[in-house]
């Protein structure tokens, strides 16, 4: 019998996009799956749309929920799954149609508790047909001698993967307690990864795009200083689960503080950098303003502008 897959598909403000990301999953060619769907407290359209899927077809279920975020949307999904194995889907991205069959299949003959990922295509927010290549990241790459120094080192950086591009023994989860604190405003997709990486899952690497992620502009990732923010408490969860630890490792630690020093530097000169351009923005603005605009014409004459 065919194993079956739980699609967990947490929503807030994304009603636009969700009915995209649903239809991705019912274009799989892997048909044994579940999909949920959790509203989190959405003020849109989110249970309407998700309920229209449930009537048309009884693998989606919707469950709703007070606005908590997307840690619990994700954990209360992960509650209510029964499937063999965990399939994350945020509202606004996509699976391509073969992703469920390939990588089921990759883990067919894996007989310890496993992760399969895939290469991804970013799209453009408005098009997906669009496709925005960045090349240290379409095509990931674990290069370490563990994953979980990848992911403790080079994130960000050198290496990103989202969410969907993951296809998990859903064991790794229920019999481990994996979940994500719902405090951290942001990289709980890091702390996932991290706490998955901590219990050193079998990785099965599968070749070729199977996702899209979509770019949308105005997120929290463009806000350099709640991401700093973010970060820096994610990291400090690990170090003191290093700290506790019968047996600490202590090379994941040096990795840990050098890697918090990094991104600190990064995340402060993007802040810098945005103040700078809004900045000369303003002041853009002003002379548009004030200066006259035959002076205007005479400034632009003299240097060529």
């Amino acid at each position: 019998m065919e194993k079956l897959v739980s699609i967990i598909v947490p929503c807030f403000r994304q009603a636009q996009f969700l009915p995209d990301a649903l239809d991705s999953v019912i274009s799989q060619t892997y048909q044994n799956w579940e999909c949920i769907v959790v509203n989190d407290g959405s003020p849109d359209k989110t249970v309407e749309i998700a309920e229209e899927y449930s009537k048309i077809d009884r693998r989606f279920r919707v469950i709703s929920q007070s606005n908590q975020g997307v840690c619990k949307a994700r954990n209360n999904g992960l509650g209510n799954a029964i499937g063999d194995f965990i399939q994350y889907l945020d509202a606004d991205d996509l699976l391509f149609p073969e992703k469920l069959a390939i990588q089921v299949s990759a883990l067919a003959e894996v007989h310890e508790t496993a992760v399969c990922f895939s290469d991804f295509r970013y799209c453009d927010a408005n098009d997906t047909s669009k496709s925005i290549y960045i090349k240290q990241f379409n095509k990931p790459k674990f290069v370490m001698e563990k994953a979980i120094y990848d992911i403790a080192s080079r994130w960000e950086t050198e290496l990103s993967i989202p969410i969907h591009s993951f296809l998990f023994d859903a064991r790794l989860f229920r019999n481990h307690n994996i979940i994500s604190p719902d405090f951290l405003p942001n990289h709980t997709d890091w702390d996932c990864w991290m706490r998955l990486f901590r219990l050193n899952p079998k990785l099965v690497y599968v070749p070729g795009e199977l996702v899209s992620y979509r770019l949308v502009p105005g997120s929290m990732s463009k806000d350099p200083t709640k991401m700093r923010d973010g970060f820096d408490l994610a990291i400090q969860l690990h170090l003191d689960m290093e700290a506790t630890s019968d047996s600490p490792d202590e090379q994941l630690i040096k990795l840990l503080l050098r890697k918090r020093a990094q991104m600190r530097r990064l995340y402060n000169q993007q802040a810098r950098h945005i103040i700078f351009a809004k900045g000369k923005s303003n002041l853009h603005a002003t002379y548009r303003k004030v200066t006259p605009w035959p002076i205007q014409r005479v400034i632009h004459r003299f240097f060529g502008i």
